[in-house]
């Protein structure tokens, strides 16, 4: 599949683009394995996207029960802390639409940090399917950062594009601080 680059007019647009295009995958995901795995990004880039996919228009339109949810990336934080990503996420998304709780696996973000991640690869490696030894998520959503006059995806700052699969989509052509 050749790289796809889709430039939207502001930040709401590609809220609208990026659920259209989550709910198509879930349900591409679930025709064919019976279930949907994503990753969820935090900061404040999603936070729209969020609200989105619990709204009445959208709630309804992914198999809630049939996705598992995991995390992106993760502050150091317990899950109530403001600038948790899980907290971003069950404050806008999943404590409005109708998803198993045993379905969203957050990291323990106020454990030690390698304690917590070596426990978060065992739970992936437990709930995601496995492709040459390496987990494979249905959509892995990342954060966009403003990186020195550029826009970057990811935690650790990785241009857009540089990894994580075949399907790149980079945002707006500008982003509103918030």
């Amino acid at each position: 599949m050749k790289p796809e680059i889709v430039v939207l007019a502001d930040p709401g647009a590609v809220a609208i683009e990026a659920a259209n295009r989550i709910v198509r995958l879930a349900h591409e995901s679930i025709a064919a394995q019976g279930r949907f795995t994503i990753a969820l990004s935090g900061g404040s880039t999603p936070r729209a996207l969020y609200v989105l996919l619990a709204s009445k228009e959208y709630r309804a339109r992914i198999e809630w029960d049939r996705a598992l949810v995991f995390w992106s990336d993760e502050r150091c934080v317990p899950p109530h802390d403001a600038d948790s990503n899980y907290h971003l996420a069950h404050e806008t998304l999943l404590s409005k639409v109708p998803i198993p709780s045993g379905s969203v696996h957050r990291v323990m973000g106020e454990a030690d940090p390698e304690h917590a991640a070596m426990l978060y690869e065992q739970i992936i490696r437990r709930e995601v399917p496995v492709r040459d030894s390496i987990p494979t998520f249905d959509l892995i959503l990342l954060g966009i950062q403003r990186l020195g006059g550029r826009l970057g995806c990811g935690a650790a700052g990785q241009e857009c594009g540089q990894a994580y699969g075949q399907r790149r989509h980079v945002g707006a052509d500008q982003l509103q601080n918030s």
